[in-house]
């Protein structure tokens, strides 16, 4: 879809590391991210990203998932969210967080992108319980 723009992949990449993704899943996650998404786009994924944050411990609800995934009308479109919500909650982002990426990356990006980043989504370690 469009070249790899190096500073919006180094920032990208960044990004998924403060949240957590090993070095080599967030530059593959970046890098997919810079192919699949017009310049503009990558402009407000990294909006989105910078105002990310973990969740703090277990956080419950599904609001954001209702309003934000499960009304998605294309079928395709809200199989891949769903899926991408899940993955995201696992991996410790915050509900409303995970509700909005997941919306994002299944209206933006290809079914073979989504595909991919399924993929990648799932085999990324999710971060360790917190010990009390």
């Amino acid at each position: 879809m469009t070249t790899t723009n190096a500073p919006h992949l180094g920032a990208l990449t960044h990004c998924l590391l403060r949240l957590g993704f090993r070095q080599e899943v967030a530059e593959t996650i970046g890098r997919l991210l810079c192919e699949g998404l017009w310049n503009y786009q990558q402009d407000d994924l990294l909006a989105m990203l910078a105002s990310c944050e973990k969740a703090q411990g277990e956080e419950m609800g599904t609001a954001g998932f209702d309003e934000l995934v499960a009304n998605i009308h294309l079928r395709t479109v809200r199989a891949h969210a769903t899926v991408f919500y899940h993955s995201l909650r696992r991996l410790g982002f915050k509900e409303r967080d995970a509700a909005k990426f997941a919306r994002y990356f299944g209206r933006n990006l290809k079914n073979a992108n989504c595909d991919t980043l399924k993929v990648l989504l799932l085999e990324a370690p999710a971060p360790p319980a917190e010990v009390k």
